[in-house]
């Protein structure tokens, strides 16, 4: 195995406490993650015949993810990306629960589940719902 999107369904994410318990003793100012922006991922997957094992394993997740978000937000990959980009040009020094909800909905939609999800543990256990372009599937 050499990502983690590759494990199967039965591997147990514990395994990986021991190495989460060392990054947190050890206490970076940022934990850095391999991951593709919404527009690559859109051309794996359209060149899929070219790298069908990477783009079932790996693009299909996200194209799912966008598919989903983009009702919700009633927008298309490219327009959610540049959505997010002029949200994050004006974001509130104190944003509320609908803007985080809202922007983790266009992240999604861009295909930058990554960000999405950034976005949403920040928000209170209580705010994670549907709303503001996430819908009830994509929660």
């Amino acid at each position: 195995m050499t990502h983690l999107y590759g494990t199967p369904k039965e591997w147990d994410p514990d395994v990986l406490k021991p190495l989460l318990d060392r990054l947190a003793a050890f206490g970076p100012d940022a934990i850095m993650i391999e991951a593709l922006p919404g527009e690559s991922i859109d051309a794996l997957w359209r060149y899929r015949r070219v790298y069908p094992e990477v783009a079932t394993d790996y693009a299909v997740r996200y194209m799912d993810m966008a598919a989903l978000a983009s009702t919700g937000v009633q927008m298309d990959a490219p327009q959610a990306e540049a959505e997010a980009r002029k949200t994050l040009a004006t974001w509130p020094e104190q944003p509320t629960a609908a803007n985080r909800r809202h922007l983790a909905a266009l992240f999604a939609a861009s295909g930058d589940p990554t960000s999405a999800l950034v976005q949403w543990w920040q928000l209170a256990p209580g705010e994670r719902m549907a709303a503001d372009g996430i819908s009830a599937p994509l929660q």
